[in-house]
């Protein structure tokens, strides 16, 4: 009788489980999230922030990522005179959208990373725990109107600057800039 109890309990942990982890926490939904995504073929990207750099070139970035359908052209943007977007299904394992890479003289000067809106906590963990604190971390401590609404990193190289909090109307976007050499 304790015997059949214990396997009874098993079997139920074992099909009820996985679809409340998946369903139910934040962690669930972004595995189901990414999972979807790799079925519908939407690559993914890894992209080490600390790494970035305005030595890099549209042809370096074709070649590190050459699993995205670049399209690239001529812009009109305070970034550069040309750019390349491409869409992705996750960006360092979180969903994603697309990436803008900007660039100024044929360098790198910025890229704009688009996610979706519900992994901006997670995004800015993530952030935390691979660039540390943000430059501007006392400022986003104090209380509101003095708070800096947004964070920024710097990593020698460039700047990393993200929304502290988004409202349902802002764009969920990360962006790098790089360093004025």
């Amino acid at each position: 009788m304790k015997k059949s109890f214990h396997k009874t309990l098993l079997a139920l942990i074992v099909v009820f489980v996985p679809p409340f982890f998946l369903v139910f926490t934040e962690e669930g939904n972004r595995v189901s999230d990414n999972v979807m995504l790799w079925l519908f073929d939407r690559p993914g990207i890894k992209l080490n922030l600390r790494q970035a750099n305005r030595q890099y070139t549209e042809s370096d970035l074709k070649k590190a990522y050459p699993e995205l359908e670049w399209r690239c052209g001529r812009v009109d943007s305070a970034f550069g005179q040309s750019a390349c977007n491409a869409a992705i299904g996750t960006f360092n394992e979180l969903p994603a959208r697309h990436i803008v890479a900007f660039f100024a003289n044929g360098r790198l000067n910025a890229i704009e990373m688009n996610y979706h809106p519900r992994y901006h906590q997670a995004l800015l963990k993530q952030l935390l725990k691979t660039l540390g604190q943000p430059q501007n971390a006392a400022q986003a401590t104090r209380p509101a109107p003095d708070a800096d609404p947004v964070l920024q990193w710097s990593t020698g190289k460039g700047l990393v600057i993200l929304k502290k909090t988004l409202n349902p109307d802002d764009q969920a976007a990360l962006l790098w800039l790089a360093s004025v050499e």
